[in-house]
């Protein structure tokens, strides 16, 4: 503290703006510091230049490069490691998956209330999966449906070719 006086809108201010600067510079230095002796923090080579580098105790299963140029060269030699057959396989597992191919279970699947232009309520899980079920009583292409309800949904439109989407949520 340097004595002066103390102006803020906070009214447990005990530092002057200057002494509040210094005090909050010192503090992220000390956890810097902290950070670099390692508390947690280990010294790890990188698998590209060798080079080591600091990595974070939160990251240390992950991160194996020191920069974002060698994580780009790491990424594109995995990317040229994989065989046409390992390629094929991740994306048949993909596919199958609850999770992620084309269920009702997709992890990013909502539910929808759907009005048809006759009246008739649809309630649905996944609309990308219910566009491509429900594409007889549709116009135009499954992407030009799920597009269209998309767009409804954002509020750009209030229906597309005469459907709305009434309701939709987790």
């Amino acid at each position: 503290m340097c004595g002066a006086r103390i102006v803020g809108k906070r009214v447990n201010a005990i530092y002057c703006a200057g002494c509040a600067l210094d005090r909050a510079r010192e503090r992220r230095r000390r956890h810097y510091d902290k950070q670099r002796k390692g508390t947690g923090a280990a010294m790890m080579p990188c698998v590209i230049c060798g080079k080591p580098f600091v990595c974070p105790p939160s990251r240390q299963a992950r991160l194996k490069t020191c920069s974002s140029e060698c994580a780009s060269i790491q990424y594109a030699r995995n990317m040229i490691e994989r065989s046409p057959e390992q390629e094929t396989a991740r994306l048949a597992g993909l596919h199958s998956s609850p999770k992620t191919g084309h269920f009702e279970t997709h992890i990013h699947a909502r539910s929808y209330l759907i009005t048809a232009p006759d009246g008739t309520d649809y309630f649905c899980r996944n609309l990308r999966l219910w566009v491509d079920e429900h594409l007889h009583l549709l116009d135009g292409t499954p992407d030009q449906a799920y597009n269209g309800f998309m767009s409804v949904r954002a509020g750009r439109a209030r229906t597309w070719r005469g459907w709305r989407v009434v309701e939709w949520g987790e």
